[in-house]
């Protein structure tokens, strides 16, 4: 049986609508102040964080999963300007440095806002790309996780922006990374 290029072409289209329901979408939050990618709507919830002083800090979690792979960012309110920066990074990372090999670790400034990034492959491959960022008394972390044989997370990773209380980058429109 021949078949015919209108077959094959509605074929090809009726495979890849799958694909088409998993946009990422830019989401934005105003009120934490940043933007982001997130694969799906994301679930917020409270969470603490312990800064490297011991202090425990109110923090909010947006986190969104794929398939085999999880995105969330971390916003944490900090009562006033963290003293040693890149101290607070190396405290944020020192867990990640732990989930396997490090491949990429560095501290970065970003349109004047302090940032830091950390790559790690777990033992079993998974691969975990975290982005750092430091501006107006928050620490945001944006944390992509995904499986061994996937695409890195990196799109996630390096899409956060940090706003304004309107939604607007204050980087120079630029996202973390780029």
């Amino acid at each position: 049986m021949r078949v015919g290029p209108g077959i094959t072409t509605v074929a090809v289209v009726l495979a890849s609508l799958p694909a088409l329901g998993q946009q990422w979408s830019d989401y934005i939050n105003p009120e934490y102040r940043f933007r982001v990618n997130f694969p799906a709507e994301p679930a917020e919830q409270d969470a603490v964080y312990v800064s490297a002083d011991g202090s425990s800090h109110a923090a909010r979690a947006f986190s969104s999963e794929q398939d085999a792979g999880r995105y969330q960012v971390l916003v944490v309110q900090f009562p006033s300007d963290i003293a040693d920066m890149a101290g607070e990074f190396d405290h944020a990372a020192a867990p990640y440095r732990q989930l396997g090999e490090v491949v990429y670790d560095q501290a970065g400034e970003y349109e004047d806002i302090d940032a830091y990034e950390i790559n790690v492959i777990g033992p079993d491959g998974r691969q975990i790309y975290v982005s750092f960022a430091y501006h107006d008394r928050r620490l945001f972390i944006a944390e992509g996780s995904v499986g061994a044989d996937a695409f890195p997370p990196i799109q996630f990773q390096q899409s956060l922006w940090i706003t304004d209380a309107a939604g607007a980058p204050i980087n120079g429109g630029r996202r973390l990374g780029n």
